[in-house]
């Protein structure tokens, strides 16, 4: 039976890499439990400092709203156009958006 031993890691190396991982987590815990423990501690230091409030700031930049409000107010025009070319023709029929009553009643003329 042939064993490759390419990429084989001895277990002293397992060992090592476990103890060095190990060592840091340990090393950030002490490190995490001294900085919590000096920051709860009572002291009489004064720190002097400028404060501030946030405020919100809205800039508009108007170049950017010029187009889709020009498509709105030429969709406003082409409408109203529409409702009034519309009214003044009196056999207008109503166009609904379901089929259902195309189909049945069915048409009475060719198109073509």
């Amino acid at each position: 039976m042939y064993v490759s031993t390419e990429y084989f890691i001895p277990s002293n190396t397992f060992i090592g890499i476990s103890r060095a991982i190990d060592d840091k987590v340990h090393m950030m815990e002490t490190i995490a439990r001294s900085l919590t423990y000096s920051l709860l501690q009572p002291s009489s230091q004064t720190v002097t400092d400028l404060t501030g409030v946030a405020q919100p700031f809205i800039l508009v930049r108007w170049a950017w709203i010029t187009l889709p409000g020009l498509v709105v107010l030429t969709r406003i025009l082409f409408l109203s156009l529409v409702m009034l070319c519309t009214k003044r023709h009196n056999n207008v029929e109503v166009w609904k958006p379901s089929s259902l009553a195309l189909l049945y009643h069915g048409l009475t003329t060719k198109a073509c």
